[in-house]
């Protein structure tokens, strides 16, 4: 079945900028599609429950909490796709199937007890995002149910990032297909046709996320990745599982910390513009869905350069990991500030698709014209922390994420929002940490890291 051949990309030889186009385009059109697939949500929620715009809040209010959970846990699956990037490009097969298999389990187990977390504080977490009273309820039932895809998707995420790790982002982006087919004609049914309100579309996504981790776990068995080789329960082999694990969490946890503590800064903010009331809410909401498809370029080239990094170094080739390097950096931001042009040219039809009412088109307007114009620091951010990633050095840019993202954000919004209490006061922390992060990291590479490693006077590679 062509669905489930075997897709992996070797990328320490060939053309550099094709190796990382036909790696990042599945990629893109999946992050379209993961994208599509929380729009649908909101979009049919807006359309199909007539309560000016309450509904689309409950949906969204939490939204900055789920991506704190789901990046906790994706810095794992990162410090796994870097191991096995790693292994993969030095030709270590007997490695790479023993972390896939660590990986796996280690996602299914964490994964239960991450939706029990999640569900036992999440009143405790609205009441902390300030979310208003007639939307508590909704959102609260919203988020229990939502929940429950945890356990599906984090074996997914893991799933998917063992894949990519190999070069086979094609795979991926096929199960998706399927499966954000699927959370529509779901939503449609439960909301459209069974008027379930906001708990059908939680049940929608949940059910579709189950299969997508079938589909993803199937491809693996399917490729053999979880062959365990003769003698794999002696003392040496447990010595080996012991290493692996401990160099996942290595790389992973400060990874997972600095997605943890960014999200935890927007929290802060959220709930600093949640105080502005519920068109502010739903506002954020529908504009974080637009701004979503202006960055998943942003967020496909990040993986691109972590995996075409990771082979390379492992490989020893350092004059296509710099070459790499600067390709990606150039056709993210390329990429961001012809989609940011589109949105900010575009962006009343765009909103007008979720019946908003004048007041939620207001803060939309505020947030394209005086967010979207600066994205380009995040495409250079993206692509530095990727490329640390793939070198095996994420503490780096987790370090300085963690500084300019977090702590620096929450400070400067601290400031701002009591003075002047309006959009423009979180709009503000945004521009400090976008800037600070990206001059930081800039300055670390080509001024130190850069020779650290042996990157320095290297041709480039076409």
């Amino acid at each position: 079945m062509k669905l489930f051949k075997n897709d992996n990309q070797l990328m320490t030889e060939g053309n550099i900028t094709k190796h990382i186009i036909r790696f990042s385009i599945p990629l893109l059109i999946s992050n379209l599609l993961q994208q599509s697939y929380n729009l649908i949500d909101m979009i049919i929620v807006g359309r199909c429950i007539d309560d000016g715009g309450k509904s689309i809040a409950a949906v969204g209010v939490g939204g900055s909490f789920i991506m704190m959970m789901i990046g906790l846990f994706m810095g794992l699956a990162t410090g796994a796709s870097i191991v096995i990037s790693n292994a993969y490009g030095a030709g270590r097969m007997k490695r790479v199937r023993k972390t896939i298999r660590l990986s796996l389990v280690m996602s299914a187990v964490l994964s239960v007890g991450l939706a029990a977390v999640s569900i036992l504080i999440c009143d405790w977490i609205l009441t902390l995002l300030h979310a208003t009273e007639d939307i508590f309820d909704m959102a609260s039932l919203y988020l229990k149910i939502y929940f429950l895809s945890f356990i599906p998707l984090l074996v997914y995420n893991m799933g998917t990032s063992v894949l990519q790790a190999l070069g086979n982002s094609t795979s991926p982006f096929c199960y998706l297909a399927v499966t954000c087919v699927l959370n529509l004609v779901l939503d449609l049914l439960f909301i459209g046709g069974f008027g379930m309100g906001v708990e059908g579309a939680a049940i929608a996504t949940t059910l579709a996320t189950l299969v997508a981790a079938v589909l993803v776990l199937r491809k693996i068995f399917a490729d053999g990745l979880l062959k365990s080789p003769e003698g794999d329960g002696s003392p040496e082999r447990l010595d080996r599982s012991r290493y692996l694990l401990t160099t996942i969490i290595r790389y992973g946890v400060p990874i997972g910390i600095q997605s943890l503590t960014m999200s935890l800064s927007n929290m802060v903010l959220q709930g600093n513009l949640n105080q502005l009331g519920t068109d502010a809410i739903a506002a954020w909401s529908i504009f974080g869905k637009i701004d979503g498809y202006v960055i998943m370029p942003v967020m496909s080239f990040r993986m691109a350069v972590t995996t075409f990094t990771g082979q390379n170094y492992g490989a020893r080739r350092l004059d296509r990991v710099e070459a790499g390097r600067k390709i990606v950096t150039k056709l993210s931001v390329g990429s961001v500030l012809i989609l940011g042009a589109v949105v900010i040219l575009l962006y009343r039809p765009i909103v007008m698709i979720f019946d908003p009412t004048e007041a939620i088109l207001e803060y939309c307007r505020q947030m394209a014209y005086y967010m979207v114009p600066f994205y380009f620091t995040l495409a250079v951010i993206n692509t530095y922390t990727g490329f640390f990633n793939g070198l095996g050095r994420p503490l780096v840019g987790s370090a300085v994420m963690m500084l300019c993202m977090c702590l620096l954000r929450v400070a400067t919004v601290s400031i701002t929002f009591p003075l002047m209490h309006s959009l423009m006061a979180i709009v503000i922390a945004y521009y400090v940490s976008w800037f600070s992060c990206m001059f930081i990291l800039l300055g670390v590479y080509h001024f130190r890291l850069k020779k650290e490693l042996g990157l320095t006077r290297l041709p480039d590679r076409p």
